[in-house]
């Protein structure tokens, strides 16, 4: 029954057809831009956020490791949860190394890193030709490549695989909050205490355009999600009030509301597959270039809207078939 519908729905209205597919894709492209539109405006508060909340201590002389990680235990010490990253940054081979937080500044990777691993941006993936699994090459030792970051230039790795051998060219401490004029006057004054011979920059200054362009960007999103769900909804409507006969002369040769319920939704969810798979392409190749280049998009990324898509318009068909298959009931000995 469900082949038969759509042979004869593809043959006997090939205008409505075409145009139902259309909206589908129409519909799936503005799920995926808006899910797509979402990863963006997180990466992009994810580094408004980053530069915001970041001090670095800077130091002109050989460092080693033994020397300032009493003073960085003091600062985790006395500010505890105020701080959400911690890193060192090695004078050769352009790496950086985590004291903790490291799992809240990966964005792609594995949770379990060991020192002996290593996770490096994708910008220096492309740079280099690393992928995951390779082993990283520097002067000292060989690190294994465990996941892609998309913004950062630097390759990094555990503090336990730091030691004396390197040099440190400055320590990254972002504060797990956005602070405000005066909280960043004071931890300055406390880090250049903890600091003397050395040089403080502070954070990017607070944007609130920045901070509110990334809420309105949100809002945004869920408005097209919205309008995608009502779309989808008119769409239906219109398909059942065509099909209306056809359901009904199913009734008088013997098919159960239920059996005509379960073909009717599983031939949306073939027509809205069919529609994900084309738009899947279009956003693949002609929306991710133009609109997303700078992003880190994955197929899980343009796969998560198709889903939802499909799911939506499962869960949209039901209402509107149970309500309209009141009409299907043929008196006069069927029920």
């Amino acid at each position: 029954m469900i082949f038969t519908c759509i042979k004869s729905f593809i043959k006997n209205q090939k205008l409505l057809f075409s145009v139902f597919i259309c909206l589908q894709i129409l519909a799936v492209l503005s799920a995926q831009y808006s899910y797509l539109n979402n990863v963006k405006r997180e990466n992009n508060w994810e580094i408004y956020y980053h530069e915001a909340t970041l001090f670095t201590v800077n130091f002109s002389n050989n460092t080693k490791i033994s020397q300032i990680n009493n003073s960085v235990k003091k600062i985790t010490d006395t500010y505890s949860e105020k701080i959400a990253v911690i890193s060192a940054d090695l004078s050769e081979n352009n790496l950086r190394a985590y004291y903790f937080g490291q799992k809240k500044v990966v964005n792609y990777g594995s949770d379990n890193i060991d020192k002996n691993s290593i996770i490096v941006s994708s910008y220096s993936d492309i740079a280099s030709g690393c992928q995951l699994g390779d082993l990283f090459e520097t002067d000292s030792k060989d690190f294994k490549v465990i996941g892609l970051r998309n913004y950062s230039d630097y390759n990094e790795i555990s503090i336990d695989a730091v030691d004396d051998s390197f040099n440190i060219s400055d320590i990254n401490i972002s504060l797990a909050f956005l602070p405000s004029d005066k909280e960043t006057e004071a931890f300055i004054q406390n880090l250049s205490a903890l600091f003397p011979d050395s040089d403080i920059s502070q954070p990017e200054n607070r944007d609130s355009d920045s901070e509110f362009s990334n809420y309105s960007e949100l809002f945004i999103s869920a408005s097209l999600l919205a309008l995608t769900v009502i779309n989808i909804t008119f769409i239906y409507k219109f398909v059942l009030l065509k099909r209306k006969k056809t359901y009904s002369v199913a009734r008088l040769c013997g098919a159960k509301i239920t059996q005509i319920l379960t073909a009717t939704v599983v031939e949306m969810a073939l027509y809205s597959f069919f529609a994900c798979c084309l738009a899947s392409a279009v956003t693949y190749f002609v929306i991710i270039p133009i609109f997303f280049d700078s992003v880190y998009i994955t197929w899980k990324d343009i796969a998560l809207p198709n889903i939802v898509f499909i799911l939506i318009c499962v869960v949209a068909a039901l209402p509107l078939q149970i309500k309209s298959s009141r009409s299907y009931l043929i008196r006069g000995g069927i029920s």
